[in-house]
């Protein structure tokens, strides 16, 4: 049916990448930035790129001066006030009647449940957009590498053994991730557990399961027949045994 026939604005919370040649998608930006600006959040429109490039959504762009290129992306939020209004009283005119049901969605992956309100498919805030940019790079990078030890080795460019912030940027412009300062902190954040500086074979190994799309095995379930992968299974030093066995090999 295509994203625009698709895109509802009560359900409008997530990540965007539009790009700004078609019409369709300058039509759903518009409709965002509109939306941002009835509902009085300024805020609403976070971590945006334009080309690759962070910077601040001009104030004519509201007027209907939205350029004919260029790829957009940001995250839409709302704050739990908001995001409780639209659901009950709609997202244009919060004074005349609830939404349609169907406007409304209770489906969520399981890792963003935590953030949303409860009985919706809605986060609220803006913490839930860290894992998300999370598991978008991990699942940007499975695509081209079935495996995190030949993925690490590809993006150690100097072959040292350990991956560097550039470097790791580096990579992920390959795999058309582009992210903000703050979000490219925070990811090397994540990846980097001993404050190194630097990213080790096994911190990113550890990076590739915790953000992997799969349901991850559930230990309290033990007539399930799911047999738990090593990851799961192991205990730390057997972890430790095993990936520097990985890091052996990729160096």
């Amino acid at each position: 049916i295509g994203h625009i026939n698709s895109f509802d604005e009560v359900m409008a919370v997530g990540f965007y990448e539009l790009n700004l040649a078609h019409v369709g998608d300058r039509f759903i930006f518009q409709e965002l930035l509109h939306l941002s600006q009835r509902e009085k959040k300024d805020e609403s429109l976070i971590h945006p790129l334009l080309d690759g490039q962070t910077f601040s959504i001009p104030a004519k762009w509201i007027l209907g001066g939205v350029p004919e290129f260029g790829v957009l992306s940001f995250f839409y939020v709302r704050d739990k006030t908001t995001a409780t209004r639209v659901l009950e009283y709609g997202s244009v005119d919060h004074n005349k009647k609830e939404p349609p049901r169907g406007s409304m969605s209770s489906f969520v992956e399981e890792y963003l449940r935590p953030h949303c309100l409860e009985d919706t498919g809605c986060p609220v805030g803006d913490a839930w957009t860290h894992a998300f940019m999370c598991r978008r790079v991990r699942n940007k990078l499975a695509e081209k590498f079935d495996r995190p030890e030949y993925c690490f080795a590809a993006l150690d460019d100097d072959k040292s053994g350990v991956i560097d912030p550039a470097e790791l940027a580096a990579g992920l412009m390959q795999v058309g991730v582009l992210l903000t300062e703050e979000e490219s902190a925070k990811l090397i954040h994540e990846l980097d557990d001993d404050a190194s500086g630097e990213i080790s074979v096994v911190e990113f190994i550890d990076f590739w399961s915790d953000f992997a799309p799969e349901k991850r095995f559930d230990p309290e379930i033990s007539e399930s027949g799911v047999v738990p992968s090593v990851h799961e299974e192991a205990s730390f030093e057997s972890r430790q045994s095993a990936h520097s066995a990985l890091r052996s090999s990729v160096q």
